[in-house]
């Protein structure tokens, strides 16, 4: 799924028809999501570091200013949220 408002599409339509045995991996860390993580509704959810996104984005603007090359792409690591076992 691409975002966090089709991850909990899914997860509704998900549980109306109460299917737990579909491979699905959401996005984005809300309540709803981590919930049907728990219940088992959905394997997983990617999420970002807003924090990380911010900081770089901010540092990248400010090495621009001070003549410091950019990289043309930056590339932000997300992190798998799953139930564990």
């Amino acid at each position: 799924m691409s975002n966090g408002i089709l991850t909990e599409g899914v997860i509704i339509a998900l549980k109306k028809i109460g299917k737990r045995e579909c491979v699905s991996i959401g996005f984005d860390d809300g309540e709803d999501t981590k919930k049907a993580i728990s219940d088992g509704y959905i394997n997983g959810t990617m999420i970002q570091n807003p924090f990380k996104i911010g900081y770089v984005g901010v540092k990248s603007a400010v090495d621009v200013l001070n003549g410091v090359k950019v990289e043309k792409r930056i590339v932000i690591e997300t992190d798998f949220v799953q139930k564990i076992k």
